[in-house]
């Protein structure tokens, strides 16, 4: 029987003889020197550096804010539009969008700019809002009374807007023009409330209240978490009716002249309202009296009411306000609130940020009494 031959060895690469007469060569390859650690004064140098410069941020951060609460705190922006008499000036501020507690901090602002400077002899005010908060409209209404028991005259120049809360800060003025497509009026008072008790069926969930014995019957009146009691509406009703008093006489003392003769001319108007809801509601006629019944206007309507003076543009009212200064050629120039840098860095925070904010929340469960117009 014949034997298989045994399978020669696979020739290893390091063991493959080099050809005779071929040179050998050799690689050393050198181990890696050891990392050097920098000197200890270099670590401490080094150390003392980044110091420096995470001290210099914090402080760069600090001045930011010292400089954006000064920022704050100082003067209005103001800017020329006609060159005169620099110890005369026609002063022009704007109170633009809904009025709230911001918009009666920064006329306060300029209220304290102006009241003691005998230059300024006349305010320009140009309205264009549409109301707001009863507190903040009544709080810059005071601020224009006081303006004029100080000797300044004041020129309301309405925009396209000036109804409601806007309206009652313009009632006081010396003279009130208004643009041909102005809408005014809506002197009314007016409170908001939302209800959420159908949702939170629809959720399965359900707002707990606990109320002090004392309080029982009143503390938590107007809840958005279930339909009001009928004496909560009555009550609510017999304050806003206080406060469409309050609205009326404040525009009836504003709206006369030097004489003492009142401006404002009324009228009765037969209105038709739907009271009640679902197969309760019924149709009844209410007699009014405009313009006190919260009805909106255009100028020429305003005008025949005597809610203004003259139908004209800003530069009307400028030029009324040139001749009420006593001079040909007084200095014009805006007032404007600056934006502080803590403005701008919380403006940009907020841009930032998907929280939501805790004042949306606090204003969706207490109720608003505004004197507003919009168009629901």
């Amino acid at each position: 029987m014949s034997q298989i031959p045994p399978i020669p060895p696979t020739p290893v690469a390091s063991q493959t003889p080099m050809p005779s007469g071929m040179p050998q060569f050799v690689i050393n390859v050198p181990e890696p020197a050891p990392a050097k650690l920098p000197s200890p004064g270099k670590r401490i140098l080094r150390y003392l550096l980044w110091c420096v410069f995470l001290l210099s941020i914090v402080i760069n951060l600090y001045l930011l804010m010292a400089l954006a609460m000064l920022s704050d705190s100082n003067g209005l922006d103001t800017k020329v539009l006609r060159k005169g008499q620099e110890d005369h000036i026609v002063a022009v501020y704007t109170v633009k969008g809904v009025i709230a507690d911001k918009a009666a901090g920064q006329f306060d602002r300029f209220y304290r700019q102006v009241q003691d400077n005998d230059a300024v002899k006349v305010i320009v005010l140009r309205v264009d809002t549409p109301g707001g908060t009863v507190a903040a409209s009544e709080q810059i209404h005071q601020r224009i009374t006081q303006l004029r028991k100080a000797g300044k005259k004041v020129v309301v120049s309405m925009g396209g807007t000036a109804a409601s809360g806007g309206y009652l800060i313009s009632a006081p003025a010396d003279a009130i023009y208004a643009e041909p497509s102005t809408i005014t009026g809506s002197i009314g008072v007016i409170a908001q409330v939302p209800n959420f008790q159908g949702t939170l069926d629809k959720i399965g969930m359900k707002m707990l209240v606990f109320k002090s014995s004392h309080a029982e019957a009143w503390k938590d009146q107007l809840s958005p978490f279930r339909k009001p009691a009928e004496r909560e509406k009555v009550r609510l009703i017999e304050i806003l009716d206080a406060m469409q008093t309050q609205f009326e006489d404040v525009v009836r003392k504003g709206r006369r002249t030097a004489d003492g003769k009142e401006k404002i001319v009324t009228k009765e108007e037969i209105v038709e309202i739907t009271v009640g809801e679902g197969k309760q509601a019924k149709t009844k006629s209410i007699t009014t009296q405009a313009p006190f019944n919260g009805k909106i206007y255009l100028a020429d309507e305003a005008k025949e009411f005597g809610l203004i003076d003259e139908i004209g543009f800003l530069e009307d009212a400028i030029d009324h306000a040139i001749t009420l200064s006593g001079v040909s050629d007084p200095t014009v120039q805006t007032y404007k609130i600056p934006k502080g840098l803590l403005e701008l860095f919380s403006a940009s925070a907020k841009a930032n940020s998907l929280q939501i904010d805790p004042a949306l929340l606090d204003r969706l469960q207490t109720p608003r009494v505004l004197m507003l117009w919009r168009m629901e």
